[in-house]
């Protein structure tokens, strides 16, 4: 069952990123906060807008913010002006929201202000939210803010939200309200209880549900705050999901939504493996050589979500080489398993790695992960560079983009601007390229993988890269 405030315990497991100021509000800092100020909530729901800072009267409050990511709050009142500046490759930045703000004076313990970057990127506007509401016990005012552009484009017009026990049919019930895009729906006192929330429209020949939550857990007397905002990830039909704050930050998929798994063999002296994985279902893949990928490069298998344990067995043997491994996958986040290390050194083991936030298409950019899955190179220095400029023995001026980069080492999803790069991999400290793949090609939009891999056992310095294309599930 999903719980409205515990969600944030499975983003810390999958190591989410923080903002400067990660302060989820909480009974602490809106119930009971003495200041005569009102508390102020910031949060990113475009879709396709880049990280974005957020300025307050010209300081810079809040930086990194991401879709789906925390938010952050601050105390004010009264008329600031506020900026947002998106976050561009190369530590670029632009200016797209700059307007002022009033905010209310709402004493202590009886509100906040809910402010949202909504919209697609062409199109980012600001939206406020005031909640005038006190706490009571057992009970938790919610609102409900339509931020989803792919809902409104598919419909055309306002949506229904249904809030009722878990499987209640539909027929005959009355819907807590109907929105379009940036408008909110005030739900009153929820009581604490478990819930279902199905959002969805008439187009004349029946009602269709665009969003089903499945069994929502309300636990906690506070303010809960949600926004149907979209679904970025191909591991759910539904066009959106639901995102806010009660206790914690709250991601809550449709019901249906799948977890997205991809598994690697880095291990150029293993042999060929039989890769498995246990839990809500089981997945056996026989007769995995070195460098293959399950399912493929062009993206993951979407399997139920929950906890699975990963094994890795050499082909025909009964006990595993690597694991089992027990991983938690969640509902449209992409979870990629590298097996790698080698026999010869005892140095078999794996890394999975599961961004939350997950990257998800930004059309100003492309996006590439880096994984250092290549023992035998040690320690490397990686340049990425333009393509045709000179390598780094020729100009020795040039610096790393990423130094000091060690044996299963990930780094996170960076942006870059569009065109062909050439990439160097050196031994750390030297300039002679271990690795060099000329040409390659960025598209704005791209979210891919390059993993640095070992050759094959006979020739184990003909190091290469593997890339893999993510948010998107194989065929």
């Amino acid at each position: 069952m999903k719980v409205l405030t515990k969600l944030t315990q499975i983003f810390g497991l999958l190591g989410l990123a923080a903002c400067s100021s990660p302060n989820v509000p909480s009974v602490d800092d809106i119930v009971a906060d003495p200041s005569p100020f009102t508390p102020v909530v910031f949060a990113l729901h475009s879709p396709n807008a880049p990280d974005v800072n957020i300025y307050v009267d010209g300081e810079l409050q809040f930086g990194g913010i991401a879709y789906t990511g925390i938010p952050v709050n601050l105390q004010l009142s009264g008329t600031h002006n506020i900026q947002i500046e998106a976050i561009l490759p190369g530590g670029a930045t632009a200016i797209v929201i700059d307007e002022n703000v009033t905010i209310p004076s709402i004493p202590a313990g009886s509100g906040y202000v809910f402010l949202a970057v909504i919209g697609d990127v062409a199109d980012l506007s600001l939206l406020q939210v005031n909640q005038e509401a006190a706490v009571t016990s057992g009970s938790s005012p919610t609102l409900v803010t339509h931020a989803s552009p792919a809902v409104q484009a598919a419909v055309g017009g306002p949506v229904d939200v249904y809030v009722t026990a878990p499987g209640v049919p539909l027929a005959g019930e009355t819907p807590a309200g109907s929105f379009s895009f940036g408008e909110t729906l005030d739900l009153g006192d929820v009581p604490l209880g478990t819930y279902q929330v199905r959002v969805g429209f008439d187009p004349g020949t029946g009602f269709v549900v665009a969003y089903d939550s499945g069994p929502v857990e309300v636990d906690s007397s506070n303010y809960t705050n949600l926004a149907a905002i979209d679904n970025t990830s191909p591991l759910s039909a539904s066009p959106a999901l639901l995102f806010g704050f009660s206790d914690d930050l709250v991601v809550l998929p449709d019901v249906n939504a799948q977890a997205g798994v991809r598994v690697v063999h880095a291990s150029n002296d293993a042999g060929s493996v039989d890769v498995s994985l246990t839990g809500p279902t089981d997945v056996t893949v026989p007769g995995v050589n070195f460098l293959d990928v399950f399912p493929g490069t062009s993206g993951v298998a979407a399997v139920p979500p929950g906890e699975y344990e990963i094994a890795v067995t050499p082909a025909g043997a009964m006990d595993p080489a690597i694991g089992p491994v027990t991983a938690e996958l969640f509902g449209t986040i992409e979870t990629l398993v590298v097996a790698l290390g080698t026999v010869t050194n005892s140095s078999l083991t794996a890394i999975i790695d599961a961004p939350a936030p997950p990257a998800r298409p930004i059309p100003l950019f492309g996006q590439v992960r880096i994984v250092h899955a290549a023992e035998g190179a040690g320690a490397v220095d990686i340049f990425v560079l333009p393509a045709g400029a000179d390598a780094p023995d020729v100009d020795t001026a040039v610096a790393p983009t990423f130094s000091g980069f060690a044996f299963q080492a990930i780094q996170p999803h960076v942006p870059l601007d569009e065109g062909a790069y050439d990439i160097y991999v050196t031994p750390t400290g030297t300039r002679t390229a271990a690795i060099t793949a000329l040409n390659f090609p960025v598209t704005n939009g791209d979210v891919v993988t390059v993993i640095a891999v070992d050759g094959p056992a006979a020739d184990p310095t003909a190091f290469s890269l593997v890339v893999l294309e993510d948010n998107a599930v194989a065929p």
